[in-house]
């Protein structure tokens, strides 16, 4: 009975701390971010969810949560964090930046991962709050690894979650970033092009097997025109 009278307790004392907190979350359109919306308002009903670009915000949030996100986020929006601004990258400290499914299957990689880190005007730099590794199979493309990747994104969303709501410090991990960002065009020139005369087989296979099968790409250059493979 004493176990139950706490838990009454403690929850009612959480549910208090998350009214007043405020959280701007930035996603996009899509069905997986329905669910941490849903969830963020629930639990934080004065929040925010924004899934289109926006480059100025006026209010002020205790938190700033983007999550699948695709634009820049410029320093105005992020000067509006009153504790911390955060984002959940798809990708492990080893793959900040674009191509965050593919390089791990191109490189043959034994572990992919997810990392939550602050947010800052240059994408995948700030620290990293959470990290979180999984093995790669043999097996494993670009959709399995995307699919199994998600489940830990939301493994991390709900600790993060679990941590505003129990107003506990959000930690700062022992392991940071490895290298810088890949940028869009470092992706598109070392993964999403095939030069038939001197791409061997097995680096042709990779690429197509590490590349969205929903995206246009690899690609090969034919009489000057690139052509999707």
């Amino acid at each position: 009975m004493l176990i139950l009278i706490f838990k009454y307790i403690d929850t009612s004392i959480l549910t208090n701390r998350s009214i007043n907190m405020k959280i701007l979350f930035l996603t996009r359109e899509i069905w997986y971010s329905k669910i941490m919306a849903n969830y963020i308002l629930t639990n934080f009903p004065h929040s925010k969810v924004v899934n289109k670009s926006i480059n100025k915000i006026d209010k002020k949030f205790d938190y700033i949560i983007a999550i699948g996100y695709q634009k820049i986020i410029s320093d105005q929006i992020l000067s509006r964090a009153k504790i911390k601004a955060i984002n959940i990258h798809p990708g492990s400290i080893y793959n900040p930046g674009a191509g965050c499914y593919s390089y791990p299957i191109f490189n043959k990689e034994k572990f992919s991962g997810v990392t939550c880190h602050e947010l800052t005007s240059k994408p995948d730099t700030g620290r990293v709050l959470i990290e979180k590794r999984f093995r790669l199979n043999s097996s494993d493309d670009f959709t399995s690894l995307q699919g199994r990747t998600l489940i830990t994104v939301f493994q991390i969303f709900y600790e993060l979650m679990d941590l505003i709501m129990k107003n506990k410090k959000i930690p700062i991990s022992k392991n940071q970033w490895k290298r810088k960002p890949r940028y869009q065009k470092n992706y598109v020139n070392e993964l999403l092009n095939i030069d038939l005369k001197k791409d061997p087989k097995n680096i042709i296979k990779l690429k197509l097997k590490s590349a969205n099968p929903k995206y246009p790409g690899p690609y090969i250059n034919v009489n000057g025109v690139k052509k999707t493979v």
